[in-house]
């Protein structure tokens, strides 16, 4: 089809329309926000902050921690894709919320790529489902977190820390909520 210089091309708007959602639903979604063509940013303010414990006590307060929570489970991290959030064997306390409930920084688990679980940061909402990164990873997960593989969202977290005495404090806080543990 010809058009005169001048006049309207009707499949211009047709393309335009084709590449925004072709990118929307591309991997590496583009509402990914990204630091200079870099790495994508990560916003990590809803994920727990680790407490350090000996290790006896590590478990002793996870597991009070999953037990004061209703419907949670305790889980223990492997590898470096969280650090410097979380270090290879810290104690997670998991509790899953519905899907509406999730909000970006939240650090959850899912079956990933790999098809084992991990423990990733949310980065933003996709068309195909949240994009999720590795606080020490350099791209975001090629699989979406969505309702059939979302395990659950971090509501706790403990490191245990050989260096530590097993003599710690009774009471410990955790997102500004007391938590007395029960010997």
């Amino acid at each position: 089809m010809i058009f005169a210089p001048g006049t309207q091309n009707p499949f211009r708007h047709l393309l335009a329309v084709v590449v925004l959602v072709g990118s929307l639903l591309a991997p590496g979604c583009a509402t990914v926000p990204r630091v200079a063509e870099s790495r994508p940013v990560l916003k990590a303010d809803l994920t727990p902050v680790a407490v350090e414990l000996s290790p006896r006590e590590a478990w002793h307060r996870a597991e009070a921690y999953a037990q004061a929570h209703p419907g949670s489970k305790v889980m223990v991290g492997r590898g470096g894709s969280m650090l410097p959030q979380y270090e290879d064997r810290t104690i997670l306390v998991v509790q899953a919320m519905e899907q509406s409930e999730l909000r970006q920084g939240m650090t959850v688990v899912f079956f990933g790529d790999s098809g084992r679980q991990v423990a990733h940061t949310l980065l933003a909402p996709s068309p195909r489902g949240w994009v999720a990164m590795g606080m020490g990873n350099a791209e975001p997960d090629r699989t979406p977190v969505r309702y059939g593989n979302y395990v659950g969202t971090v509501i706790g977290a403990f490191r245990p820390r050989t260096d530590l005495a097993d003599q710690e404090s009774p009471v410990v806080a955790i997102n500004g909520e007391r938590l007395a543990v029960i010997d």
